[in-house]
């Protein structure tokens, strides 16, 4: 994006306003340099630009620095990849939590767990419990929503070197009862092939949830299997219909 402006400079379709920092005599009015974004017809830059001031809002309020220009470069390559961001898992967490595993020196497997705390995270939603399983987990611990994307992800040996490593039954369970024990998960339950986990449930809390899934689950299973067998006695009652039609017809 540095290069896209020093071009538009050069064309004198920009210019530099050292002091300008979007106010004027009646206050904060960016109105005038959103204006000169859209006389550039140039839409993508204009979405450039305006994601590059909330990434520098967000770069401020986490208090750490980051390369914008890269994480620009990771979210068109993303978009490239996936389309865009809609309907995608996106991960909410403390502030503290974040400047710590930014700044903080850490080991391989502690990232891990930030790595699988955000996988978690990125199911619970607003349930703050999520049903999953451990390979589910490890899908999005690695930036795939599923074994699909997670296929392409692993195209990257890089990717492919460290999921290998940690891929074993062994390490799945370390990392959970270490995001246990260290308070990043507050209970899990393991229940008829699920694993059931929250961040913010106790056992006593989770269990309840995990019962009002199930019967919910059972409830639309009977109400599938229900319009299931209807379709089929509306089906038998057209052909019986027909035939009588036909035979009637015959006569």
């Amino acid at each position: 994006m540095t290069s896209q402006f020093s071009k538009l400079h050069e064309q004198g379709k920009v210019f530099l306003g050292p002091y300008y920092k979007g106010f004027d005599s009646s206050g904060f009015n960016p109105e005038r340099a959103l204006q000169g974004l859209r006389d550039l017809r140039d839409p993508e830059l204009e979405k450039d630009i305006l994601e590059f001031y909330r990434l520098a809002r967000m770069q401020a309020l986490v208090g750490t620095e980051l390369d914008l220009d890269k994480v620009i470069f990771i979210y068109h390559w993303y978009t490239d990849l996936y389309g865009d961001f809609e309907g995608q898992p996106l991960v909410m967490m403390p502030v503290r939590m974040m400047q710590d595993f930014i700044h903080g020196e850490k080991s391989e497997f502690e990232y891990l767990l930030f790595a699988a705390y955000a996988a978690i995270r990125s199911m619970t939603g607003q349930k703050h419990f999520a049903t999953t399983t451990k390979g589910m987990i490890f899908c999005r611990m690695f930036g795939a929503k599923n074994r699909t994307e997670l296929a392409r992800m692993l195209e990257d040996e890089r990717i492919q070197a460290v999921y290998q490593k940690y891929n074993k039954r062994y390490y799945k369970d370390k990392i959970l009862d270490h995001l246990l024990a260290r308070r990043f998960l507050s209970a899990k339950i393991w229940f008829k092939n699920r694993l059931y986990v929250s961040a913010k449930y106790g056992y006593e809390e989770l269990a309840e949830k995990v019962k009002e899934y199930v019967n919910q689950r059972h409830m639309k299973e009977r109400i599938q299997a229900d319009k299931a067998r209807e379709l089929e006695v509306k089906l038998e009652l057209f052909q019986s219909n027909l035939q009588s039609n036909l035979q009637s017809n015959g006569k």
